[in-house]
């Protein structure tokens, strides 16, 4: 029923410690990424409340803080466009955090795809894009950024992204993307980077 879970080992994977949320905001897609002083950063999308959110836990995943918001969203789940008219895309969260010892040492960051507005029953009314946020409060604020070009954004559809810092603190985030396809039926891999932390995108 979309209750998110949680499970660690101290054995190399032999057994597990299950830790259900049940009272946080139901979703799917979650990712996590933990810190230098070991405190682990559990991002998700709520399928309920149509926002990311993060929870947090500072003692090896025993016991996680309530969650707090990321950001909104403009859909909840998944939504169809002409290229994933049947399947759908997937809403989802890819996080990272830059732990490089360098200019954004400590940023935190996470990404998903969204629509532009609200979701239509009709694929072709839909417009994917993707989000990049980062933190360098450990979750407490944020700054949202496009990692691609938006003047498109009508005719050009990005999708299902995944993020990650390198060892130079570039943030590399990759996508599906329909610029090639005029009728967006078609996609192709694409990968942008920011030298910057996250605040601007090259081509």
């Amino acid at each position: 029923s979309n209750i998110l879970q949680f499970a660690t080992s101290t054995d190399d994977g032999n057994t597990f410690n299950r830790i259900s949320f049940s009272s946080e905001p139901r979703g799917i897609g979650s990712d996590i990424v933990t810190g230098a002083d070991g405190t682990i950063f559990h991002f998700w999308p709520s399928t309920v409340n149509s926002d990311i959110r993060l929870n947090k836990s500072t003692n090896g995943g025993s016991v996680f803080t309530p969650s707090t918001l990321v950001a909104n969203t403009n859909d909840s789940f998944d939504f169809p466009i002409p290229s994933m008219d049947s399947r759908f895309v997937f809403i989802y969260v890819s996080a990272d955090m830059d732990l490089t010892g360098g200019t954004y040492n400590g940023r935190l960051y996470a990404s998903w795809t969204d629509t532009l507005a609200a979701q239509s029953s009709n694929p072709a009314n839909n417009h994917a894009r993707i989000q990049v946020a980062y933190s360098d409060d450990e979750g407490a604020t944020w700054t949202i950024r496009t990692p691609h070009e938006t003047a498109d954004e009508l005719t050009v559809d990005r999708w299902h992204q995944w993020l990650k810092v390198d060892k130079n603190g570039n943030v590399h985030v990759v996508f599906y993307d329909t610029r090639q396809f005029v009728d967006r039926t078609g996609v192709d891999l694409y990968h942008s980077v920011s030298i910057d932390g996250g605040d601007t995108w090259l081509p």
